[in-house]
């Protein structure tokens, strides 16, 4: 589903064990804490009037950055729809309050996946999914309870989903997959080949898709739960239809 504007993120708070370091090696004492995730697509802009700055860009970076002050500041953040403007406005915050780790790996490109971290990141890796427009991005950080593993990733919109053929998606996607679910599927076989063993891994992006639809068919129910339906969060509302003139 394509949005625009700021979004309400998606605050994602998941129970882990405690633990006596960090990483894999991290051991359980019984004790529960919380990591809170947070998913937002910022949009580029590239469609908005030329003289619009990308629909104030710069603005609504600010904005987003204060409410994640306001929330306390989620130890987890995830981004997309970024491009360079968007990480050297959002560069300009990472030193505030949150004193975020900012990971990018320095992609070109105009939608592009940005993670935010208030834990040590120990590894990251762009990978480019079928397409070949989009990508996802995975990051490895280690935590008072352990290590957890994150991709986020952008799937293919109405603009660029088509359907695959033998050459453009490879596996694990099936020829008869559309673009989208193809990508969902790359997505997750890149989190659980990423993902160390005791980790906690975690998806997150915005898929273009409803409940019903790919990528959600896709993802094997083994692997992954949708953290959303299991909170009981109901899937927002579209925005209402603009008055006719």
């Amino acid at each position: 589903m394509r949005r625009t504007g700021v979004l309400p993120a998606i605050l994602m708070p998941i129970a882990v064990g405690c633990s006596s370091g960090s990483g894999a090696k991290a051991k359980t004492t019984g004790a529960t804490a919380q990591v809170r995730v947070v998913n937002q697509n910022l949009l580029h802009g590239n469609a908005c009037p030329a003289d619009s700055n990308r629909c104030d860009l710069p603005r609504r970076v600010a904005l987003f950055a204060r409410q994640l002050v306001r929330g306390d500041c989620p130890e987890l953040v995830a981004i997309e729809e970024a491009n360079r403007q968007t990480v050297a406005e959002l560069r300009k915050q990472v030193p505030g309050p949150c004193r975020y780790h900012l990971v990018y790996e320095g992609d070109p490109g105009q939608d592009r996946e940005v993670v935010l971290s208030t834990f040590p990141v120990l590894g990251s890796e762009r990978r480019r999914l079928a397409g070949p427009l989009r990508t996802a991005l995975w990051v490895h950080v280690a935590t008072k309870v352990g290590g957890v593993d994150l991709v986020a990733t952008h799937l293919a919109s109405s603009s660029d989903d088509r359907p695959c053929d033998g050459s453009t998606c490879p596996a694990p996607c099936a020829v008869s997959d559309t673009l989208n679910a193809c990508q969902g599927r790359e997505a997750v076989a890149f989190l659980q080949a990423k993902r160390l063993p005791q980790s906690v891994a975690i998806l997150a992006g915005d898929p273009n898709a409803k409940p019903d639809e790919p990528p959600t068919h896709a993802t094997p129910p083994a692997c992954c739960v949708d953290t959303p339906a299991a909170a009981g969060t109901p899937e927002p509302p579209p925005p209402p239809a603009p008055n006719p003139a």
